[in-house]
């Protein structure tokens, strides 16, 4: 393909100097090629960036007759180069459609475009060798019928995250002979039921469907694939979807593997089941925003691993189980936005927390003292419940809290200390409550006791924080664990040929969620 201004944006020299190292850390990594065509395309290409860009040259300047290492620019000869197996043009402003002739490099494995502006729909049937493939963070768009089943023979690593991909993506596993180890779906526009012939692909540890259009029920034939040999799914998210139905008990069964289990934001129903609390390695489970009723199971109780638990916007009812004491790596807890009532069990003093929030919820009886010993509590939100009784001042010595609000529980009372830490939130965080004597400093302006129609004006303003909260914690747990799993997987497939396109994906990944919460 030629390389024109439409492709580097605004043709500045900037882009192109980032081209050329690209291109530079291809010759220095990829399969040597041989003879004399390979060597006319390289000097070719060298030409041509020499009469781009005239004074600012890179170390294609020095590329001699006698070069002969593989590199495979997006220009219209790719074929030219018969060995290339390796081709990495990520972090880039190249634009336009992919060339036709990039699907005769019959013998390329790994091929990464990420971070750039390429557009057009997606045709690469002609790569049947390819194993890793990372095309996240373009403008890619169609459907992926005409390359992907193909593709699934020998591909290992799939990224096709954040861009404009469409349709519905119904037989595109093969049957029997699906590699995958890596699917990552997310942030497109696929539509219609998720296939469960996924269930081909035996080895799949990593699933990420994230902010798609998926409809219907998850496959069942998903619940199968932990009796597959080899099978060790780690990560499953299924968010920002609309999957229906009520939630499946099919996620219980992978006892031995799952970690992350992700089903926010869908429109599922009924009750949790309790067999997701035989899941012993599960770190992080986010059921908020759909329409789940009932309890939260004890068998949660179970989940000793847990980090995250996220169950807000729904309509959960009934108590919060004493058991989740037993969760001693709790590090987040989040139900606000139910219909959860009774007390708050002391057990939850006993926790590693540092995100608590129970707002709009239905509690009652008095704040347990015990809350105080929550020595690792940034965020505590109570606000909008019935808690009674006096208010613990033990939660005056929680110095690591940054965010607290108690507001709404008219039926709570006491004196709010005039120093230490609750003297540094202000009156916004007791909102409501006339029984409460605040600190005479606090400014006194308005009435401190709104009204029920001022209340409920709150609720907006408050989905947003908890919105923000999740995307906060997305970053900064989420990526932790994640970075931590993707290099102990690193360290289990040393020395498998992809395990440094694995690392290359996360930091696409991470790339794009960054540009997200940005």
């Amino acid at each position: 393909m030629v390389v024109s201004p439409g492709i580097m944006a605004n043709g500045d020299s900037n882009s192109l100097l980032s081209l050329v190292s690209f291109l530079l850390f291809i010759l220095i990594t990829a399969t040597a090629v041989t003879g004399d065509s390979d060597r006319e395309v390289l000097l070719s290409f060298k030409s041509y960036l020499q009469s781009w860009n005239p004074t600012e040259r890179g170390k294609y300047n020095e590329w001699e007759t006698t070069e002969k290492q593989g590199v495979c620019p997006l220009f219209g000869n790719f074929s030219a180069l018969t060995q290339l197996a390796f081709l990495d043009l990520s972090s880039n402003t190249i634009g336009g459609s992919i060339p036709d002739d990039l699907n005769r490099c019959h013998n390329l494995k790994h091929l990464n475009l990420s971070l750039n502006i390429i557009e057009r729909e997606l045709s690469f049937s002609g790569l049947s060798n390819l194993e890793v493939l990372d095309l996240s963070v373009n403008r890619i768009e169609g459907d992926v019928h005409s390359s992907f089943p193909l593709l699934c023979n020998s591909l290992i690593v799939a990224n096709l995250s954040t861009n404009n991909f469409s349709g519905r993506i119904d037989d595109i596993f093969n049957e029997g002979n699906c590699t995958l180890q890596v699917l990552d779906l997310s942030g497109n526009g696929f539509a219609g039921e998720f296939p469960g012939q996924v269930s081909n692909c035996q080895n799949l540890n990593v699933l990420d469907l994230w902010g798609n259009n998926f409809t219907g029920n998850i496959p069942a034939e998903i619940g199968s694939i932990s009796s597959l040999r080899g099978f060790n799914l780690v990560f499953l998210d299924l968010s920002r979807n609309n999957f229906g139905g009520e939630l499946q008990e099919i996620f219980g069964r992978f006892t031995q593997n799952l970690t992350f289990l992700i089903l926010a934001y869908n429109n599922f129903s009924g009750d949790i089941p309790r067999e997701y609390g035989n899941m012993p390695r599960l770190q992080a489970l986010d059921l908020s925003f759909n329409r789940l009723t009932g309890s939260i199971p004890s068998s949660f109780g179970k989940l000793t691993s847990l980090l995250w638990l996220m169950l807000a916007n729904n309509s959960l009812s009934g108590e919060i189980p004493r058991e989740i004491g037993n969760c001693t790596s709790l590090l987040w807890f989040n139900v606000a936005n139910n219909q959860l009532s009774g007390k708050l069990p002391i057990e939850i003093g006993l926790l590693p927390l540092a995100f608590l929030n129970l707002t709009r919820n239905k509690f009652s009886g008095q704040i347990p003292q015990e809350i105080g010993n929550l020595s690792s509590l940034q965020n505590l939100d109570l606000s909008y419940n019935n808690f009674s009784g006096n208010f613990p001042t033990s939660l005056n010595e929680l110095s690591e809290m940054s965010k607290f609000n108690i507001s709404y529980n008219p039926f709570i009372s006491g004196v709010i200390p005039s120093s230490g830490q609750l003297a540094t939130f202000g009156k916004d965080s007791f909102l409501g409550n006339p029984l409460l004597q605040l600190p005479s400093f606090f400014i006194q302006s308005g009435n401190n006791n709104s009204s029920s129609g001022e209340r409920d004006n709150g609720r907006e303003e408050d989905d947003d924080g908890a919105a923000i909260d999740m995307l906060v914690f997305y970053w900064s747990t989420f990526s932790f664990y994640v970075v931590a799993l993707m290099g102990i997987l690193v360290l289990m497939y040393l020395d498998c040929p992809w395990c440094r396109a694995w690392l290359r994906l996360l930091d696409a990944f991470m790339a794009s969620l960054k540009s997200m919460l940005s």
